[in-house]
């Protein structure tokens, strides 16, 4: 039986399940507990950790280096589908863009192979037929030499909004009375969670469970620190364009996406040392040469972001209970591939938790760090 939240004349906040962080992550984990009735409160310092505001939001259910479906894309791509038209039915608003991905081929072995692999597992994601250069109609862009093809099961979920609409419907409903779930923006301070027995307190909060999903601050957790994480630094730019027009992903390299009214995203880099949250003149320049090599007319860079993905060393998500310590929870760990594996994921996180299944996915679960 949960807990349902309460605020006694002490301000004091009694709730099932605290969670430390409301990035993607957090946001994601917080729909599904609102669909499930299970009272939360969450606590996060807004722009603390910047890359679930400036991501793309784009998935793409196909690995172009060896042609094969992204781990588990058959699964995730429905349930993802699904969790994003009740988060928009439930908050009004709208995250998610179907598009299809143009994918340029450098050189004719990589044409080959795409028709080669389309009939072995792709075919729910990829066109099978290779366009050519003839057939290419996207003004401003360059040529492809060696043809083109689309992914067509792919497209991109505005983060940011997703992000800041989660927090701002957290807030509504809470002072309304109308949900007992709310946000508190603060800085968590973890050497003041206290546990008495099944009870955690920390301030003016009582809890029975806590998760933490900080991303790439998991750095400072020191709850669980022993899981090796691996973030790395991407840079991103806005750029205005009149003379480009194309409603499509495209992919060479970098990738460029459309905003609307001219204006295109482009990303990302990987810097695996320099761990701030600051664009660099290194990583614009990159971006900039990158993205010339694609299109052919002039464009206007009106922003530049970073932002550090908290991948973990093996590439797959950090999830479930610390080893020793009850009721500790994590959901962490998604790197680029966020917005495909974190709806599905924390569904059999909150199963996980509510004791509806006995264990976690090994792939996924922390256990493999803890022998």
């Amino acid at each position: 039986m949960y807990l349902k939240v309460k605020m006694s004349q002490s301000n004091q906040i009694h709730t099932e399940i605290l969670i430390v962080g409301q990035g993607l992550a957090g946001s994601i984990l917080s729909h599904q507990l609102i669909e499930r009735g299970i009272d939360f409160f969450v606590i996060d310092k807004p722009g603390a950790s910047q890359s679930s505001l400036i991501s793309a939001g784009i998935w793409n259910p196909v690995v172009f280096k060896r042609m094969t479906s992204s781990w588990k894309a058959a699964e995730v791509i429905p349930f993802m589908r699904d969790f994003f038209t009740k988060a928009e039915r439930t908050t009004g608003e709208k995250f998610v863009s179907h598009r299809k991905m143009l994918k340029y081929f450098t050189e004719e072995q990589e044409a080959l192979l795409w028709k080669k692999k389309y009939p072995e597992g792709l075919s729910d994601f990829i066109e099978e037929k290779i366009y050519f250069p003839a057939e290419f109609d996207c003004d401003g862009l360059h040529k492809p030499e060696f043809g083109f093809s689309f992914v067509k099961e792919s497209g991109n979920v505005d983060t940011k909004k997703f992000v800041e609409t989660t927090s701002a419907y957290l807030k509504s409903n809470f002072a309304s009375g109308k949900a007992a779930n709310g946000i508190i923006e603060e800085e968590f301070d973890h050497s003041l969670l206290i546990q008495n027995e099944n009870v955690f307190e920390y301030k003016n909060i009582s809890c029975r469970k806590i998760i933490f999903s900080e991303g790439f601050l998991n750095s400072k957790n020191p709850f669980f620190n022993f899981i090796p994480f691996k973030p790395a630094k991407g840079e991103l730019l806005t750029f205005h364009s009149a003379e480009l027009k194309t409603e499509h992903i495209i992919n060479k390299g970098v990738f460029i996406l459309p905003l609307g009214n001219d204006f295109y995203k482009c990303g990302a880099t990987y810097e695996w040392s320099d761990l701030s949250q600051e664009p660099t003149e290194k990583g614009q320049l990159e971006l900039e040469t990158k993205l010339k090599k694609i299109i052919r007319v002039p464009f206007a860079v009106t922003e530049r972001k970073a932002g550090v993905r908290p991948s973990v060393i093996d590439r797959r998500p950090a999830l479930g209970m610390h080893p020793k310590l009850k009721n500790h929870f994590i959901f962490n760990g998604f790197g680029t591939k966020a917005v495909m594996l974190a709806p599905y994921f924390a569904n059999e996180m909150i199963n996980f938790i509510a004791g509806k299944q006995q264990g976690l996915n090994p792939e996924i679960d922390i256990k493999r760090f803890s022998k």
